[in-house]
């Protein structure tokens, strides 16, 4: 019971930050610079040592695991020809190898408290994706805000806006019935976020022209490369822009900046 727990907070660490790391044209331009997997490796490094009361050989074995994975785990996120349910895949991966790595560095009692601090993050999070998902504006409003921004971005002409509209809906209303039954979520259903949001994309672009899928493509690499700050992460006081992927606009709640990267925040 205990590791399917574990398993189900993980694939959820993994899709909330992964939605919110391949966000692609929806997104208002990418601001200020984005820590390197060394510069997060690092940071998770010193909350274990502190936390975990690590000594100088643990220390210097978790230093290398951390930054080992955080450098595979962005690979993975920026990988162009992966979809989003690959990436999924992979990086849940990557994170069990993680923990079993640094399970057999921690002692028992360590690798215990390692869980339950990253347990306590997940759950955090989830809840306040919950909070945000019960202000949200209903399917249609953000099918409408995500077909304008999408004409913005992309010149669409109001066929392809109409029919946009009619794609985004459909899977506005999936992602809300989804997140609605999330009480009861399993790994299958995390997954299933993923998996709509290909999806999605996939129909999106039978509307586009060549060049306006050059231009989409394009936005969703500056998007892989230049994930927008969240507050927690950036400046003081600077939030990242909302996208109409986000809560409010039909998906769940991205990570912020020490709650959820690719090295889990603070643990």
């Amino acid at each position: 019971m205990k590791q399917h727990r574990n398993r189900l907070l993980s694939a959820v660490a993994v899709l909330l930050w992964l939605l919110a790391a391949t966000a692609s044209f929806a997104q208002q331009p990418p601001r200020g610079p984005q820590q390197t997997p060394e510069q997060r490796a690092q940071h998770m490094t010193e909350k274990m040592v502190n936390g975990l009361g690590l000594n100088d050989k643990q220390a210097q074995a978790v230093e290398e695991i951390n930054l080992r994975y955080a450098q595979k785990i962005d690979e993975a996120r920026r990988n162009p020809n992966a979809s989003r349910t690959q990436k999924f895949d992979r990086i849940e991966e990557l994170f069990r190898q993680k923990d079993n790595e640094l399970k057999g560095v921690l002692t028992k009692e360590q690798f215990d408290r390692f869980k339950v601090k990253q347990d306590e993050k997940l759950n955090n999070m989830r809840n306040k994706m919950h909070q945000r998902a019960q202000n949200a504006p209903p399917p249609d409003q953000r099918a409408h805000n995500q077909s304008e921004r999408m004409q913005q971005r992309l010149n669409l002409t109001p066929e392809q806006q109409q029919k946009a509209e009619q794609i985004n809906l459909k899977y506005a209303k999936q992602a809300e019935e989804l997140r609605n039954r999330q009480k009861d979520a399993n790994r299958q259903d995390a997954r299933k976020f993923a998996e709509l949001r290909d999806q999605r994309e996939q129909e999106l672009r039978t509307l586009l022209t060549d060049e306006q899928k050059k231009r989409f493509d394009e936005l969703k690499q500056q998007r892989l490369n230049h994930p927008p700050h969240r507050n927690g992460g950036g400046k003081p006081g600077k939030k990242g822009p909302q996208c109409p992927d986000r809560p409010g606009n039909g998906q769940p709640n991205p990570p912020r900046n020490g709650e959820n990267n690719p090295n889990r925040g603070d643990w």
